[in-house]
């Protein structure tokens, strides 16, 4: 910042410094790192800057190695160290593709790895809706929604759902009290499920309708965000494939499953109780007051695709989850409530969010604190085998194809999803391997980074990394295999949903009261105090996805 130094008056607008307070008009800003969210605008830009495929990127780098001309530089020259200019070659191998199991049978997907849909497909368990009602606050023309509406309510048919018609289809504005709403169609029509079109954008609209769904009643909660494209493909009669995805994220929240990822690892964990865990801790961003979120899901199906969900508040900036002895007892009686008092004799962890330097700290401290609910809720000798594994997505590895023959035919260049490396740039402590596990669409596809950091089981690496690719076919929303397992997924949107959980007087989910705290506990306490569990109606709903 530049500032030139005269008096103002006190009352005046202006920026305030040690040397004293200056008019807005007489300061400018230097250029600098922008570490806040960048707005879509800034997204779009950066993606249409960054090359389009890994040769484009391959070419980018290496061009970028010759400018630097590091091998003649003075300051790593005279350190000895020296930088390759060329990649380095290493072996990978491609991982079997699992199946997807739907209602109506298997579908192999080794013509095209990690890729299907749902087309001509029953739902591998269709939910079953008792009552539903539609809410338009978008004032949209009523022939479409009525196009819409029927359109759903077909794909649902098709795809096994039982529902009947609407309850009725209301008119609301989104200019009156939508929370008054809310409440009063619920007491009239007692759904089990609410689909809210939104015009866009809705931000605190949508935040309205998600807290009356999971916090305030225990209701499913479906919105539509009624942007220009979906009004023109309703339109042109072209909203199957909107219609398909809707459902994919309906189904779960009722208590349905989508479909569900077979592979030999699976079958072979299905032989005695089992539960896969994801556990997450986002934290705020730069310059924000509020605390860090810690959530835990955990499967309660032979599947792995049923997850129940723990969601705490925790002490801004710490990766270990405070709570993981309350949050984990959580999740283990929902598993004991859905299994008629069952306990799993197999606990595969899959951690998210933690440093290389924290394992060490991350491993004992939910070890310690796993022992301690084993301790109340195991006989004596019959304690589970635990498998932990740390998954990182925040790395600067990359794999590029030698040959077009390696890359999928149908990408951009990528890797067919299933691509695993275990060897040369592994960690010399820790067991670790790269999993590239999803089908490339567009740039160049991260892997993601496993560290084993406890294997009670035994279980080999090939194990391990057919484990972790099977459960990247579990996630319920997408026909795609994702980049990490689904329970990793299901915790970070638990972590997301965090703003739901705040009561109003927590200010547009920024700044509160809070910051007039004068110690750090004070000031957790009260946002303990504003933050709100999810009903328990939806204890074991997929209410998140």
């Amino acid at each position: 910042m530049r500032a030139h130094n005269f008096s103002i008056p006190r009352s005046t607008l202006g920026i305030e410094t040690k040397d004293g307070k200056f008019p807005i008009t007489c300061c400018s800003t230097e250029e600098q790192l922008y570490k806040n969210r960048a707005t879509p605008e800034v997204v779009r830009a950066a993606l249409e800057f960054t090359p389009s495929d890994p040769r484009q990127r391959a070419n980018e780098i290496n061009r970028a190695f010759k400018h630097f001309d590091y091998a003649n530089s003075h300051f790593l020259v005279t350190a000895g160290i020296e930088v390759r200019e060329t990649p380095e070659m290493i072996k990978g191998r491609m991982l079997g593709t699992p199946s997807i199991v739907f209602g109506t049978g298997e579908r192999n997907l080794n013509q095209r790895p990690g890729v299907w849909d749902v087309m001509r497909q029953r739902l591998a368990s269709p939910a079953q809706i008792s009552r539903w009602i539609v809410i338009d606050f978008a004032s949209v023309d009523p022939a479409a929604v009525h196009y819409f509406v029927g359109e759903l309510l077909q794909a649902m048919r098709n795809l096994g759902i039982q529902v009947p018609n609407p309850e009725g289809v209301e008119r609301r504005s989104t200019q009156g009290d939508v929370l008054q709403e809310l409440e009063s169609l619920r007491h009239r029509h007692n759904p089990s499920l609410i689909v809210a079109i939104l015009p866009d954008p809705a931000e605190e609209q949508y935040r309205t309708i998600k807290r009356f769904g999971d916090i305030t009643w225990g209701v499913a909660t479906q919105c539509v965000r009624w942007s220009n494209n979906l009004s023109r493909n309703v339109s042109s009669r072209k909203v199957n494939q909107y219609q398909n995805n809707l459902i994919l994220k309906i189904n779960p929240k009722l208590g349905g499953v989508n479909f569900s990822p077979n592979s030999p690892v699976l079958q072979k964990l299905k032989g005695m109780p089992f539960m896969v865990i994801g556990a997450d801790v986002s934290h705020p961003g730069p310059g924000s007051q509020l605390p860090s979120i810690a959530s835990v899901v955990a499967s309660f199906d032979r599947n792995a695709c049923q997850y129940a969900a723990s969601i705490s508040v925790q002490s801004s900036r710490v990766e270990v989850i405070e709570n993981f002895s309350e949050m984990f007892l959580d999740v283990l009686n929902s598993f004991r409530g859905r299994n008629s008092g069952a306990i799993p004799k197999i606990i595969i962890v899959f951690r998210d969010g933690v440093s290389e330097g924290e394992f060490d700290n991350v491993a004992r401290h939910e070890k310690e604190a796993m022992e301690g609910v084993f301790d109340q809720t195991y006989p004596e000798g019959k304690r589970p085998k635990i498998v932990h594994m740390v998954v990182g997505k925040r790395h600067h590895v990359r794999f590029f194809p030698t040959n077009p023959g390696q890359a999928d035919n149908r990408g951009n260049g990528n890797f067919k999803a299933g691509l695993v490396v275990d060897n040369e740039i592994v960690h010399p402590r820790y067991c670790d391997f790269y999993l590239q596990s999803q089908p490339g669409l567009k740039g160049t596809s991260i892997p993601s980074h496993y560290t084993v950091i406890r294997n009670d089981l035994g279980m080999t690496m090939v194990e391990l990394q057919e484990l972790a690719y099977s459960l990247c076919h579990a996630y319920s929303r997408s026909t795609r295999s994702v980049k990490v397992p689904a329970p990793v997924y299901y915790a970070d949107l638990v972590c997301r949903r965090a703003k739901f959980h705040y009561d109003a007087s927590i200010n547009d989910y920024s700044v509160s009261s809070a910051s007039g705290y004068e110690d750090d506990d004070s000031q957790l306490n009260y946002y303990r105090q504003h933050f709100n569990p999810v009903n328990s109606s939806m204890k074991t709903q997929m209410y998140f996805v």
